[in-house]
């Protein structure tokens, strides 16, 4: 069992609603506002896109991109969640997923896409130094 350390910035999450709505028009879960680095890959021959969270929930999240996705498009992404752990070598608990976009706007002033995904699978990982003792008071299994 690990156990990852978050800031205090990290506990003053705001819950939001969510710009978009889902499928069915309702929200299923509320969402946390979070900015965490998400890396988006489409395709084996395409570099990784580069983005961060706007908010997140227990079983999706929503991001912004430069590049357009479609409804429905399946895509394997990386989610950062810091830590603060000194513990862990690059201060970061990875959220591996496969996701399906759900929905996606077009966002004001040319500033690209919002980008609304739905996680249908997830594994975690980090990679723990050796020999530092863990603290703090979130305990993760």
């Amino acid at each position: 069992m690990g156990r990852f350390n978050l800031s205090p910035r990290d506990t003053q999450i705001k819950l939001r609603k969510n710009k978009m709505t889902g499928q069915n028009g309702r929200q299923r879960f509320a969402r946390l506002e979070v900015r965490w680095t998400v890396q988006i890959f489409e395709s084996s021959e395409r570099p990784a896109i580069s983005s961060e969270t706007d908010n997140v929930s227990s079983d999706g999240f929503y991001f912004r991109a430069r590049e357009r996705f479609s409804p429905g498009e399946e895509l394997e992404c990386l989610i950062l969640i810091p830590t603060f752990d000194p513990s862990i070598t690059n201060n970061s608990l990875d959220l591996r997923c496969r996701v399906r976009v759900m929905a996606v706007e077009v966002l004001d002033d040319s500033k690209g896409f919002g980008v609304e995904c739905h996680i249908e699978n997830y594994s975690f990982s980090a990679i723990a130094k050796q020999n530092v003792p863990c603290g703090g008071d979130v305990a993760y299994g």
